[in-house]
């Protein structure tokens, strides 16, 4: 059982809708990490006397960006699961179901 899909998401809803979920709120949660390290990655990678331009800046972010996916689908922050839990509770025809 993958972390996104356990305990939070409701039982109504299919394994179609529930990959869907998944992926969804694993990627939404690797956008966000990846806005949240870029800054950080770029103030702690400046270098004195470094010319800030050219490639070495690309892989610096590509490298940000892989990071914030490989935590994200390793669990995250958390945010990814608590989203999804809510997102599986809205059935088909879009009507919430209560706990």
């Amino acid at each position: 059982m993958n972390p996104v899909s356990g305990a939070l998401v409701a039982q109504n809803a299919s394994d179609g809708e529930v990959s869907r979920i998944t992926k969804a709120t694993r990627e939404f949660e690797a956008v966000l990490l990846n806005q949240l390290l870029g800054p950080l990655q770029e103030t702690f990678a400046a270098v004195p006397g470094d010319d800030a331009a050219g490639s070495p800046n690309l892989y610096r972010s590509m490298g940000t960006e892989y990071l914030a996916v490989g935590l994200a689908r390793a669990g995250g922050l958390g945010i990814a699961r608590m989203v999804a839990g809510e997102l599986s509770r809205i059935t088909v025809t879009g009507k919430v179901i209560q706990k």
